[in-house]
């Protein structure tokens, strides 16, 4: 079930993107798609 996780990045800026439970905990890498206010919107790569 593909949900919005909300994460941090290296540079401890917040971006949205499509994912599941189990990537909770888990670093993965993602393509900023847009910015909205200081949050990026991405994808999973």
């Amino acid at each position: 079930n593909e949900r919005e996780l909300l994460a941090r990045m290296e540079s401890d800026e917040m971006v949205v993107f499509p994912g599941s439970e189990k990537q909770i905990g888990r670093f993965t890498r993602v393509e900023l798609l847009s910015l909205k206010g200081s949050t990026f919107t991405g994808k999973e790569i």
